[in-house]
């Protein structure tokens, strides 16, 4: 994969923009056959003006590619005879993957970013209305689903983004505000989920230590004994009682 930055700046004229990249793009494409004869597919982005946004960019052109795959010709992210056809919805499969993931983490920085990264590919392609609320309410599920697997409580689960809700929707933007209430919400419940889980984590250290102060033990012994790193469990010890492991240790022994 050959990846190909084009420089703009806010004043510029984006659709003058998008035509000038596709003629570079298809220039490059005829160059790259006469010196070979290859199957060459070209995929384009839209136009950002902040770096952080360079990602989004090459999402788009990544997703584009496989249009352009399909297509034999360069296809741009906007081009809604590929992406538009006969409305058929296309599932952003690898965000909710990364959704997911982040989901298990705990990562709730990364669960924001990538609902925005599935916003802008669900509500920014003209699919139609029922189509984005079918697949929300199957990604609903599947949140639902995986905050059960790592042990969440149903009750607090079932205490947001109820299907019911859904029914007197009609707007996209009454959906999209359904759907960031329903991730903030997931936020709220992981962030809480995550903190429970390092205080019992935390409590429990603290018992094996209480019962086994006497014995050789090391910041290794309760890594190993918990299967986690030394690096977390002094974070324990700095976040509980505001020293390291050694001095509560050694105090410990002296009391």
């Amino acid at each position: 994969m050959i990846v190909v930055l084009f420089p703009s700046s806010k004043d510029i004229d984006s659709k003058k923009c998008r035509r000038e990249s596709e003629l570079i793009a298809n220039e490059m494409v005829r160059k790259i056959n006469l010196v070979k004869k290859v199957n060459v597919a070209c995929g384009i982005g839209r136009i950002y003006f902040e770096i952080s946004e360079l990602r989004k960019s090459f999402e788009e052109a990544r997703e584009a590619l496989l249009y352009s795959e399909k297509s034999g010709r360069t296809v741009h992210f906007d081009d809604s005879e590929i992406f538009i056809k006969a409305n058929v919805f296309e599932y952003p499969m690898n965000r909710e993957r990364e959704f997911i993931e982040s989901i298990r983490a705990g990562n709730t920085d990364k669960i924001i970013g990538t609902y925005n990264e599935i916003c802008s590919l669900v509500f920014g392609n003209k699919y139609e209305f029922e189509s984005i609320k079918e697949y929300l309410l199957q990604l609903l599920s599947i949140i639902k689903r995986t905050m059960l697997e790592m042990g969440i409580e149903p009750a607090k689960i079932g205490s947001f983004g109820k299907i019911s809700e859904t029914g007197n929707l009609t707007r996209e933007d009454e959906l999209k505000s359904w759907f960031e209430m329903v991730t903030n919400s997931l936020c709220s419940a992981v962030e809480e989920f995550k903190e429970s889980k390092e205080n019992l984590t935390a409590a429990k250290i603290f018992d094996f230590i209480n019962m086994n102060y006497t014995k050789n033990i090391s910041l290794d012994t309760l890594a190993q004994e918990f299967a986690l790193s030394t690096q977390y469990i002094s974070k324990i010890f700095k976040d509980e009682y505001g020293r390291n492991f050694i001095d509560y240790l050694t105090e410990k022994r002296m009391g």
